[in-house]
Protein backbone atom coordinates (compact mmCIF):
# COMPACT_ATOMS: atom_id res chain seq x y z
CA UNK A 1 0.00 0.00 0.00
CA UNK A 2 1.36 3.11 -0.59
CA UNK A 3 1.05 5.58 2.40
CA UNK A 4 1.28 9.54 2.79
CA UNK A 5 1.89 11.11 5.78
CA UNK A 6 1.44 14.93 6.12
CA UNK A 7 2.74 17.11 9.07
CA UNK A 8 2.83 20.39 9.20
CA UNK A 9 6.68 20.73 10.41
CA UNK A 10 9.52 18.61 9.64
CA UNK A 11 9.78 15.98 12.15
CA UNK A 12 13.33 14.61 11.55
CA UNK A 13 15.30 14.30 13.46
CA UNK A 14 12.36 14.57 16.34
CA UNK A 15 12.68 17.30 18.81
CA UNK A 16 8.97 17.59 20.11
CA UNK A 17 6.17 14.52 21.91
CA UNK A 18 4.42 15.29 18.38
CA UNK A 19 6.97 14.70 16.09
CA UNK A 20 8.32 11.81 17.97
CA UNK A 21 4.45 10.00 17.53
CA UNK A 22 4.45 10.71 13.93
CA UNK A 23 7.56 9.58 12.92
CA UNK A 24 7.46 6.38 14.94
CA UNK A 25 3.68 5.89 12.57
CA UNK A 26 6.06 6.36 9.69
CA UNK A 27 8.59 3.74 10.57
CA UNK A 28 6.52 1.15 11.67
CA UNK A 29 4.20 1.52 8.34
CA UNK A 30 7.45 1.87 6.22
CA UNK A 31 8.51 -2.33 7.32
CA UNK A 32 5.07 -3.19 5.24
CA UNK A 33 4.50 -0.51 2.81
CA UNK A 34 5.56 2.53 0.67
CA UNK A 35 5.34 5.65 2.70
CA UNK A 36 6.30 9.56 1.82
CA UNK A 37 6.06 11.77 4.54
CA UNK A 38 5.53 15.11 3.52
CA UNK A 39 6.14 18.36 6.02
CA UNK A 40 5.86 21.70 5.38
CA UNK A 41 8.89 24.43 6.74
CA UNK A 42 10.03 27.73 6.44
CA UNK A 43 13.25 27.14 7.19
CA UNK A 44 15.13 25.79 4.06
CA UNK A 45 15.89 27.58 0.77
CA UNK A 46 14.55 24.99 -1.72
CA UNK A 47 12.31 21.79 -1.77
CA UNK A 48 13.96 18.21 -0.98
CA UNK A 49 13.59 15.30 -0.88
CA UNK A 50 15.70 12.02 0.82
CA UNK A 51 15.23 8.78 1.64
CA UNK A 52 15.65 8.13 5.83
CA UNK A 53 14.58 4.31 7.46
CA UNK A 54 13.05 3.56 4.10
CA UNK A 55 10.54 6.58 4.14
CA UNK A 56 10.76 9.21 1.36
CA UNK A 57 11.17 12.30 3.15
CA UNK A 58 10.13 15.27 1.30
CA UNK A 59 9.79 18.89 2.36
CA UNK A 60 8.44 21.83 1.21
CA UNK A 61 8.89 25.13 1.95
CA UNK A 62 6.43 27.73 2.56
CA UNK A 63 5.37 30.01 -0.08
CA UNK A 64 2.57 32.57 -0.82
CA UNK A 65 1.85 33.30 -4.49
CA UNK A 66 -0.05 35.88 -5.86
CA UNK A 67 -3.14 33.85 -5.45
CA UNK A 68 -2.79 32.98 -1.52
CA UNK A 69 -2.24 37.12 -1.07
CA UNK A 70 -5.67 37.95 -3.52
CA UNK A 71 -7.33 34.98 -1.79
CA UNK A 72 -6.30 36.22 1.72
CA UNK A 73 -7.80 39.84 0.74
CA UNK A 74 -10.84 37.81 -0.11
CA UNK A 75 -11.65 36.04 2.79
CA UNK A 76 -11.91 39.23 5.12
CA UNK A 77 -14.69 40.86 3.55
CA UNK A 78 -16.82 37.39 3.94
CA UNK A 79 -18.37 34.89 6.06
CA UNK A 80 -15.34 32.29 5.50
CA UNK A 81 -13.48 35.04 8.07
CA UNK A 82 -15.04 33.29 10.80
CA UNK A 83 -13.81 29.93 9.72
CA UNK A 84 -10.43 31.01 8.62
CA UNK A 85 -9.91 32.58 12.06
CA UNK A 86 -5.82 32.07 11.44
CA UNK A 87 -5.74 33.29 7.85
CA UNK A 88 -2.58 34.69 7.85
CA UNK A 89 -1.53 31.40 8.37
CA UNK A 90 0.09 29.50 5.09
CA UNK A 91 -1.98 25.98 5.84
CA UNK A 92 -5.24 28.24 5.08
CA UNK A 93 -3.67 29.00 1.70
CA UNK A 94 -5.11 28.14 -1.86
CA UNK A 95 -1.73 27.15 -3.08
CA UNK A 96 -1.52 24.19 -0.42
CA UNK A 97 -4.09 22.49 -2.23
CA UNK A 98 -1.44 21.81 -4.51
CA UNK A 99 0.74 19.51 -2.75
CA UNK A 100 -1.36 16.52 -1.54
CA UNK A 101 -2.40 16.31 -4.88
CA UNK A 102 0.98 15.67 -6.11
CA UNK A 103 1.41 12.25 -4.10
CA UNK A 104 1.22 8.79 -5.05
CA UNK A 105 -1.38 7.36 -2.51
CA UNK A 106 -3.80 4.85 -1.44
CA UNK A 107 -4.37 6.32 2.05
CA UNK A 108 -3.81 9.59 3.30
CA UNK A 109 -2.48 10.63 7.06
CA UNK A 110 -3.28 13.97 7.95
CA UNK A 111 -1.66 15.17 11.18
CA UNK A 112 -3.84 18.23 12.92
CA UNK A 113 -7.25 19.69 12.07
CA UNK A 114 -5.66 22.57 11.68
CA UNK A 115 -4.17 22.01 8.55
CA UNK A 116 -6.66 19.09 7.00
CA UNK A 117 -8.59 21.71 4.55
CA UNK A 118 -5.91 21.57 1.87
CA UNK A 119 -5.54 17.80 1.99
CA UNK A 120 -9.39 17.70 2.23
CA UNK A 121 -9.42 19.69 -0.67
CA UNK A 122 -6.80 17.91 -2.98
CA UNK A 123 -8.60 14.54 -1.95
CA UNK A 124 -12.21 15.25 -2.30
CA UNK A 125 -12.74 13.93 -5.97
CA UNK A 126 -9.90 11.07 -5.67
CA UNK A 127 -12.19 9.06 -3.10
CA UNK A 128 -8.69 8.61 -1.22
CA UNK A 129 -9.37 7.79 2.48
CA UNK A 130 -8.30 10.15 4.81
CA UNK A 131 -7.59 9.48 8.30
CA UNK A 132 -7.23 12.65 10.73
CA UNK A 133 -4.09 11.84 13.45
CA UNK A 134 -5.71 14.71 16.41
CA UNK A 135 -2.84 14.29 18.81
CA UNK A 136 -4.40 17.16 20.69
CA UNK A 137 -8.06 18.91 21.15
CA UNK A 138 -6.92 22.17 19.40
CA UNK A 139 -9.76 24.22 20.46
CA UNK A 140 -8.98 23.51 24.21
CA UNK A 141 -5.60 25.26 23.36
CA UNK A 142 -6.44 27.96 20.50
CA UNK A 143 -10.25 28.67 20.82
CA UNK A 144 -10.31 30.04 17.35
CA UNK A 145 -9.18 26.75 15.68
CA UNK A 146 -12.77 25.34 16.69
CA UNK A 147 -14.47 25.78 13.26
CA UNK A 148 -11.29 24.40 11.31
CA UNK A 149 -11.42 21.52 13.86
CA UNK A 150 -14.95 20.59 13.98
CA UNK A 151 -14.61 20.73 10.28
CA UNK A 152 -11.49 17.97 10.32
CA UNK A 153 -13.49 15.76 12.63
CA UNK A 154 -16.61 15.74 10.41
CA UNK A 155 -14.70 15.18 6.83
CA UNK A 156 -12.18 12.70 7.69
CA UNK A 157 -13.29 9.10 6.92
CA UNK A 158 -11.34 7.99 10.64
CA UNK A 159 -9.91 9.51 13.60
CA UNK A 160 -7.24 8.65 15.73
CA UNK A 161 -6.04 10.27 18.85
CA UNK A 162 -4.16 9.81 22.41
CA UNK A 163 -6.52 9.44 24.92
CA UNK A 164 -9.88 8.90 25.89
CA UNK A 165 -10.70 11.68 27.17
CA UNK A 166 -9.90 13.50 23.62
CA UNK A 167 -11.82 11.44 22.23
CA UNK A 168 -15.17 12.31 24.59
CA UNK A 169 -14.51 15.36 24.09
CA UNK A 170 -14.30 14.96 19.95
CA UNK A 171 -17.56 13.36 20.39
CA UNK A 172 -18.77 15.93 22.09
CA UNK A 173 -18.22 18.43 19.22
CA UNK A 174 -19.16 16.12 16.26
CA UNK A 175 -21.28 13.17 17.51
CA UNK A 176 -20.05 11.03 13.93
CA UNK A 177 -16.99 10.45 15.54
CA UNK A 178 -17.96 8.18 17.65
CA UNK A 179 -18.57 5.79 15.10
CA UNK A 180 -14.94 6.48 12.85
CA UNK A 181 -12.47 6.83 16.02
CA UNK A 182 -10.17 4.88 18.03
CA UNK A 183 -7.81 5.76 20.74
CA UNK A 184 -3.83 4.76 19.85
CA UNK A 185 -2.31 6.18 22.71
CA UNK A 186 1.39 7.21 22.55
CA UNK A 187 4.15 4.66 23.13
CA UNK A 188 7.89 4.47 23.77
CA UNK A 189 10.96 2.91 22.32
CA UNK A 190 12.86 0.98 25.07
CA UNK A 191 15.71 -0.27 23.34
CA UNK A 192 16.53 3.82 22.35
CA UNK A 193 16.35 4.62 26.15
CA UNK A 194 19.06 2.16 26.97
CA UNK A 195 20.85 2.76 24.62
CA UNK A 196 21.36 6.26 25.82
CA UNK A 197 22.46 5.22 28.81
CA UNK A 198 26.22 5.23 28.01
CA UNK A 199 26.39 9.41 28.01
CA UNK A 200 24.87 9.98 31.94
CA UNK A 201 28.51 10.35 33.45
CA UNK A 202 29.70 12.42 30.71
CA UNK A 203 26.52 14.70 30.44
CA UNK A 204 26.38 15.41 34.33
CA UNK A 205 30.22 16.40 34.30
CA UNK A 206 28.98 18.26 31.59
CA UNK A 207 25.80 20.03 34.09
CA UNK A 208 28.32 20.27 36.64
CA UNK A 209 26.69 18.26 38.60
CA UNK A 210 28.49 15.72 41.61
CA UNK A 211 27.12 12.15 41.62
CA UNK A 212 25.62 12.34 45.23
CA UNK A 213 23.52 15.34 43.72
CA UNK A 214 19.68 14.37 42.72
CA UNK A 215 19.06 16.13 39.94
CA UNK A 216 15.43 16.68 38.62
CA UNK A 217 14.37 17.38 34.51
CA UNK A 218 11.17 18.84 32.47
CA UNK A 219 11.35 18.22 28.80
CA UNK A 220 9.68 19.31 25.70
CA UNK A 221 8.68 22.44 23.31
CA UNK A 222 8.49 25.81 24.66
CA UNK A 223 6.93 26.76 22.25
CA UNK A 224 3.84 24.55 23.07
CA UNK A 225 1.70 27.13 25.78
CA UNK A 226 1.55 24.36 28.60
CA UNK A 227 4.92 23.81 28.85
CA UNK A 228 6.15 27.16 28.72
CA UNK A 229 3.92 28.23 31.50
CA UNK A 230 5.34 24.37 33.24
CA UNK A 231 8.81 26.21 32.12
CA UNK A 232 8.40 29.48 34.47
CA UNK A 233 6.76 27.58 37.02
CA UNK A 234 9.64 25.70 36.99
CA UNK A 235 12.22 28.76 37.21
CA UNK A 236 10.15 30.60 39.54
CA UNK A 237 9.14 28.44 42.26
CA UNK A 238 11.55 25.54 42.55
CA UNK A 239 14.18 27.21 43.86
CA UNK A 240 16.79 25.36 45.62
CA UNK A 241 16.26 22.26 43.55
CA UNK A 242 18.29 20.55 40.92
CA UNK A 243 16.71 21.26 38.08
CA UNK A 244 17.56 20.54 34.45
CA UNK A 245 15.22 22.11 31.64
CA UNK A 246 15.79 21.49 27.88
CA UNK A 247 13.53 21.11 24.77
CA UNK A 248 13.16 23.01 21.35
CA UNK A 249 13.17 26.94 21.55
CA UNK A 250 13.96 26.51 24.99
CA UNK A 251 16.04 29.38 26.47
CA UNK A 252 19.36 29.08 27.57
CA UNK A 253 19.64 30.58 31.28
CA UNK A 254 20.35 30.00 34.49
CA UNK A 255 18.71 31.09 37.92
CA UNK A 256 19.93 29.79 41.12
CA UNK A 257 19.95 26.15 41.00
CA UNK A 258 17.71 25.48 37.53
CA UNK A 259 19.54 25.15 34.33
CA UNK A 260 17.65 25.69 31.43
CA UNK A 261 20.01 24.49 28.53
CA UNK A 262 18.10 25.14 25.12
CA UNK A 263 17.73 22.04 22.63
CA UNK A 264 19.54 18.70 22.98
CA UNK A 265 20.08 16.43 20.21
CA UNK A 266 19.04 13.38 22.42
CA UNK A 267 16.64 13.92 24.76
CA UNK A 268 16.54 10.36 26.11
CA UNK A 269 20.37 10.80 27.02
CA UNK A 270 19.69 13.71 28.95
CA UNK A 271 16.74 11.78 30.81
CA UNK A 272 19.35 9.52 31.99
CA UNK A 273 21.94 11.79 33.14
CA UNK A 274 19.21 13.30 35.77
CA UNK A 275 17.13 11.20 38.65
CA UNK A 276 13.75 12.10 38.75
CA UNK A 277 11.37 13.43 35.79
CA UNK A 278 8.50 16.29 36.90
CA UNK A 279 6.07 16.94 34.82
CA UNK A 280 3.92 19.91 36.84
CA UNK A 281 1.39 20.85 33.80
CA UNK A 282 -1.91 22.38 34.17
CA UNK A 283 -3.38 22.13 30.79
CA UNK A 284 -3.05 20.87 27.61
CA UNK A 285 -3.83 17.40 25.91
CA UNK A 286 -3.18 13.96 24.32
CA UNK A 287 -0.79 11.93 26.59
CA UNK A 288 2.56 13.28 27.99
CA UNK A 289 5.24 11.59 25.93
CA UNK A 290 7.74 12.95 28.23
CA UNK A 291 6.65 11.02 31.10
CA UNK A 292 6.85 7.51 29.30
CA UNK A 293 10.28 8.19 27.95
CA UNK A 294 11.24 9.61 31.93
CA UNK A 295 9.62 5.85 32.92
CA UNK A 296 11.48 3.89 29.77
CA UNK A 297 14.51 5.84 31.03
CA UNK A 298 13.40 3.82 34.54
CA UNK A 299 13.06 7.38 36.03
CA UNK A 300 10.97 8.00 38.94
CA UNK A 301 7.85 10.52 38.08
CA UNK A 302 6.25 13.37 39.85
CA UNK A 303 3.33 14.78 38.11
CA UNK A 304 0.10 17.36 38.34
CA UNK A 305 -2.92 14.97 38.04
CA UNK A 306 -3.40 16.73 34.47
CA UNK A 307 0.00 15.89 33.82
CA UNK A 308 -0.96 12.59 33.84
CA UNK A 309 -3.86 12.55 31.81
CA UNK A 310 -4.90 9.90 29.58
CA UNK A 311 -2.17 7.13 30.95
CA UNK A 312 -2.78 4.41 33.00
CA UNK A 313 -0.55 5.14 35.74
CA UNK A 314 -1.37 4.08 39.43
CA UNK A 315 -0.28 6.68 42.11
CA UNK A 316 2.58 5.41 44.36
CA UNK A 317 2.96 2.36 42.86
CA UNK A 318 4.63 3.69 38.86
CA UNK A 319 4.45 7.44 39.45
CA UNK A 320 3.83 10.34 42.38
CA UNK A 321 0.94 12.20 41.60
CA UNK A 322 0.86 15.53 43.16
CA UNK A 323 -1.51 19.27 42.51
CA UNK A 324 1.28 22.31 42.59
CA UNK A 325 0.88 23.25 46.18
CA UNK A 326 2.42 19.73 47.25
CA UNK A 327 4.75 19.62 44.38
CA UNK A 328 7.86 20.71 46.39
CA UNK A 329 6.79 18.64 49.40
CA UNK A 330 6.80 15.64 47.05
CA UNK A 331 9.87 16.37 45.34
CA UNK A 332 12.19 16.99 48.85
CA UNK A 333 10.68 14.12 50.04
CA UNK A 334 11.64 11.83 46.67
CA UNK A 335 15.59 13.39 47.07
CA UNK A 336 15.52 11.76 50.58
CA UNK A 337 14.29 8.67 49.67
CA UNK A 338 16.58 6.75 47.25
CA UNK A 339 14.74 3.67 47.74
CA UNK A 340 11.41 5.28 46.76
CA UNK A 341 13.39 6.19 43.92
CA UNK A 342 14.47 2.97 42.88
CA UNK A 343 11.47 1.35 43.23
CA UNK A 344 8.99 3.86 40.57
CA UNK A 345 11.62 3.60 38.54
CA UNK A 346 11.64 0.08 38.44
CA UNK A 347 7.96 0.32 38.26
CA UNK A 348 7.35 2.53 35.46
CA UNK A 349 9.92 1.20 33.48
CA UNK A 350 7.48 -2.38 33.77
CA UNK A 351 4.70 -0.66 32.96
CA UNK A 352 6.31 0.61 29.86
CA UNK A 353 7.18 -2.54 28.89
CA UNK A 354 4.13 -3.96 29.23
CA UNK A 355 2.00 -1.52 27.83
CA UNK A 356 3.27 1.20 26.34
CA UNK A 357 6.28 -0.20 23.31
CA UNK A 358 5.60 1.55 20.36
CA UNK A 359 5.18 -1.63 18.07
CA UNK A 360 2.76 -3.22 20.29
CA UNK A 361 0.80 0.18 20.35
CA UNK A 362 1.14 0.47 16.35
CA UNK A 363 -0.25 -2.74 15.04
CA UNK A 364 -3.58 -1.38 16.65
CA UNK A 365 -3.31 1.39 14.02
CA UNK A 366 -2.24 -1.11 11.58
CA UNK A 367 -5.95 -2.25 11.93
CA UNK A 368 -7.71 0.80 11.55
CA UNK A 369 -5.49 1.37 8.53
CA UNK A 370 -6.87 -1.93 6.91
CA UNK A 371 -10.46 -1.07 7.75
CA UNK A 372 -10.26 2.41 6.07
CA UNK A 373 -8.36 1.28 3.34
Amino acid sequence: MKISIIHPEPAYPTVSGGQNRTWNIAKHFAKKNDVTFLAYTGKIAQNSQTNIHNINYVLRKHERTLGDKLFRRFVKYTLLDRYFKYKNHPFFYPSYVRFPRKLDSDLIITVHSYHFLPTWLAMRNKKIPLILDQQNVESDLFPGTLKAEKFALKHADFVTCCSEEDRRKMIAMVPAVADKSMVIENGVDTAAADAAVSERSRIRTELGVTDDDVVFCFHGSYKYHPNTEAFEYILDTLQGFNVILFGRDCPKERRGTIQSIGCVDDPLAYIHACDVGIVPLTKGSGTRLKILEYLACSKPVISTPKGAEGLLVQDGTDILLAPRDEFKEKMRYLQEHAELRKRLGDNGRMLVEKRYEWEAILEKYERVVEGVW
